[in-house]
């Protein structure tokens, strides 16, 4: 960041220049109420409290996904049906993995 000298002095020169850009009160007392910048530890605070909320995000879907679940399987059980047919997208892909592994053996000792 530039220091105040420097912007002084080229506000000045251009004041020089030009009498219209010529540095104002006003302008002046703009320049004196520049907040700080924040230290470290407010960045990590602030690094924090997002990460507390994302997970705190996580946490509330993950418990409505579980209540969606439980629901489904209420639902099946109070109309005589087995849940044995519904799976998780883990038990989906590995059985997928699983699957292509198998045919891409058999491919390969078809090719030899």
């Amino acid at each position: 960041m530039p220091d105040r000298a420097k912007i002084i002095s080229q506000l000045a020169s251009k004041a020089k220049m030009d009498p219209s850009s010529a540095v104002k009160e006003k302008d002046v007392k703009l320049m004196k109420k520049v907040e700080p910048l924040p230290t470290p530890k407010d960045k990590e605070a602030e690094v924090e409290g997002l990460l507390s909320e994302s997970e705190m995000e996580v946490e509330n879907k993950k418990a409505a996904d579980d209540a969606k679940e439980k629901a489904t399987y209420e639902r099946l059980k109070k109309q005589c049906m087995s849940d044995q047919g519904i799976v998780n997208l883990d038990q989906l892909a590995a059985a997928g993995k699983n699957a292509y592994r198998k045919v891409k053996s058999k491919v390969k000792s078809m090719m030899e």
